[in-house]
């Protein structure tokens, strides 16, 4: 899975060069990959399993969240909830 994001990072390299924003080829690379959580996934299970009494601020609830979901979540995408979530 690693290689096939680092393919993907190389195209979307080029394609930012070549003033696109898709190919053919990096909807291939994606169709290889494992189904990414979407944001409200994210945050739904956010909501039921952390308790932000527990962290100093929300976004030390990261680890946990990442160590749930793994590669199946981007760090931004997790960040942005947290971030989002603000202060209970």
């Amino acid at each position: 899975m690693d290689i096939i994001r680092q393919f993907i990072k190389s195209e979307k390299t080029v394609l930012e060069f070549k003033k696109e924003t898709t190919s053919d080829y990096l909807e291939l690379l994606h169709r290889y990959l494992p189904k990414m959580a979407t944001p409200e996934e994210i945050e739904e299970w956010i909501r039921e399993n952390v308790d932000f009494s527990a962290f100093k601020s929300p976004m030390q609830a990261m680890g946990t969240v990442m160590k749930h979901f793994g590669k199946s979540a981007s760090g931004e995408a997790v960040k942005d909830i947290l971030k989002r979530m603000g202060p209970a």
